[in-house]
Formats: C-alpha cells, structure tokens, sequence
C-alpha cells in the first residue's frame, strides 16, 4: 500500500516519490504493469497518459493536481497538498543516462 506521510500541524505536504507513482498505476490497472523500479521513463509517462485519459484528465503525461489527486486520493482528503518529489532525484538519473 502506497503511504504518505501522516499530516500535522506542521507538515501539510505528501511528497510522493516516482516508485509510489509506478504501485499506484499498477494498482489501478495499467497495462502492461510497470516495474516499480523509480525510474520515470518512456513507459511511465505512458501509463499516466493512458490513467489520466481513462480518469477523463487531460492526456498530458505529467503529474499535475488533477492526476495526484486522483491517483493518491487518501493524501488529498485529509488535506495534505501532493507534489512529486524529491525533485532532483530524477534529474540525477537523467545525468546519469538512467532510463527506464
């Protein structure tokens, strides 16, 4: 099960790393499943094209608000704001060549 960290007064943000985004498109069903293995490749932004064209969310490929939150709806209703991260993690994998 993909958890976010848990709110508090202090923190208000669920970050979700790119491994959390490959189980939760697995969980909802996309074919062929991902390798949950963090990269975000070809494939990966395949799939968010493919969950957000069945979800009726503009095919854009990227993980805008309307995407998390459908596809970590437990983190947006208590409140936390959803955002992919940690941002440089995947930058370092593209300098590095590292593709999916």
């Amino acid at each position: 099960a993909i958890a976010a960290p848990a709110a508090s007064p202090h923190i208000h943000e669920a970050i979700i790393d790119t491994r959390s985004i490959q189980h939760a498109l697995n969980l909802a069903g996309v074919a062929p499943q991902l390798a949950e293995d963090g990269i975000a490749g070809a494939r990966t932004r395949a799939a968010i094209v493919a969950f957000e064209s069945a979800h009726g969310i503009e095919a854009t490929g990227t993980l805008g608000p309307q995407t998390l939150a459908a596809l970590f709806p437990a983190s947006v209703a208590r409140g936390a704001d959803v955002t992919v991260g940690p941002p440089w993690f995947d930058a370092l994998l593209a300098l590095q060549g590292v593709t999916e």
